[in-house]
């Protein structure tokens, strides 16, 4: 689960710390139809974040962001981490981030 500009390690990432808080970072095919990601409480001792499985490219970048806005600004308004999310992902995917895909060798 990777977005670059160019090639990376092939070594998957399992969490992210943000502000001092470790994420376990997972996907899964059974999130609520209207659901398209979600993060833990910030007070919880197993923090995650999961996605849907079955989001595009495009709409994965513009999750996780959604996602890691959240677990890093946990009392900010939904709307305002919407917005943000949104504009932070057009902005990337304009500049060329693209999901790395693993090759088959």
């Amino acid at each position: 689960m990777f977005f670059v500009r160019q090639k990376m390690s092939k070594k998957k990432v399992r969490s992210v710390n943000l502000r001092g808080k470790v994420y376990k970072l997972t996907k899964s095919g059974s999130i609520s139809k209207d659901t398209r990601g979600y993060c833990t409480d910030i007070g919880q001792p197993n923090k995650r974040i999961c996605l849907d499985s079955k989001l595009s490219d495009e709409e994965e970048l513009e999750v996780w962001i959604h996602e890691f806005l959240h677990a890093c600004f946990w009392d900010m308004d939904e709307t305002a981490i919407e917005e943000a999310a949104t504009d932070i992902s057009h902005a990337l995917w304009r500049l060329g981030y693209r999901k790395f895909k693993k090759s088959k060798d």
